[in-house]
């Protein structure tokens, strides 16, 4: 493994880093090139903090991309707006919960 493979470990890597000094019970990973809604930090709090919040470990949403000029926030605008979302609805449909949470805008409880 080259020198530069061991110093640039991905962001689930510096994430996983972070959350071991990170004091607060939730953690929010956001990603730089997605805007979450101007009240999204209360809606995300809100279902911890609600009497069944207890055994919720994670919460995500729907993003929007911001930068949509080049071709990769095209290619993301496309992921986030379809294979991501219908993920998420399948899911959700399906088993009555989400298992699999985009890093790009989600709120975890650290205990989980």
């Amino acid at each position: 493994m080259s020198s530069a493979s061991k110093k640039n470990k991905g962001k689930a890597h510096a994430f996983n880093i972070g959350t071991s000094f990170a004091k607060g019970e939730l953690i929010l990973s956001n990603d730089a090139d997605t805007v979450p809604e101007p009240d999204a930090l209360w809606k995300y709090i809100n279902y911890f903090i609600r009497e069944d919040g207890r055994n919720i470990a994670a919460v995500t949403s729907n993003m929007d991309v911001q930068n949509r000029s080049t071709l990769v926030g095209k290619s993301q605008t496309v992921e986030f707006s379809s294979i991501v979302g219908i993920i998420k609805r399948t899911q959700s449909s399906v088993f009555g919960v989400i298992y699999a949470y985009s890093g790009a805008n989600t709120m975890y409880r650290k205990s989980a």
